[in-house]
């Protein structure tokens, strides 16, 4: 394993290469490494962890978190996520992508954080206690054009969207699968 936790995956009929970060400012001796070594990684995604989130960063409590401010973590980003991406793609040569799920974070907003005080009209809490996005087109939209407009003025090219088959478990009883799937995908898909 890389970095971690990460993986690089080659696939397509292309080579493609691909590798994903968790630890920024532990990946750097990788990236180095690759270049030296003329490994052709040229698209990365920053996985899970990057945002502000309540707690401490582990990969052992991750799924018990909550998003408190989707711009990056300042401990972990100390020059901001454009920097980070900027010195990424001008020494390396990497396309980067963020990751993000579709319900805030794992475990969902936290109220007392800067995005929920933001976005408070757009939230709603599901039956298990987690603070998430309501389900319909207009606030997924509203949420992630601003999300975008942030990774897209950090320099991100792409977004993986996480959590997107358990609707069903976070939105039960709050419309059917397929409707509030519909509403969640075309919110989303306007913002990009």
């Amino acid at each position: 394993l890389l970095f971690n936790y990460s993986a690089c995956a080659v696939g397509g009929v292309y080579p493609l290469f691909f590798i994903i970060v968790i630890f920024y400012q532990k990946s750097i001796p990788n990236f180095v490494e690759f270049k030296t070594k003329n490994i052709p990684v040229r698209w990365g995604i920053l996985d899970d962890m990057w945002s502000t989130l309540d707690g401490e960063n582990s990969r052992e409590v991750m799924h018990d978190r909550k998003l408190v401010d989707f711009k990056a973590d300042p401990k972990q980003f100390p020059n901001g996520l454009k920097a980070a991406i900027s010195e990424v793609k001008e020494k390396y040569g990497l396309k980067i992508g963020i990751w993000h799920p579709i319900t805030g974070y794992w475990y969902g907003f936290d109220l007392d954080g800067k995005t929920a005080k933001k976005h408070s009209k757009h939230i709603t809490q599901n039956n298990y206690g987690k603070y998430i996005l309501k389900p319909t087109a207009e606030d997924f939209f509203a949420y992630h054009n601003s999300l975008y407009a942030y990774l897209k003025n950090a320099g991100a090219e792409f977004v993986k969207v996480d959590n997107q088959s358990s609707i069903f478990l976070h939105y039960r009883n709050m419309g059917t699968v397929g409707e509030m799937a519909d509403n969640i995908h075309t919110g989303i898909e306007g913002a990009v």
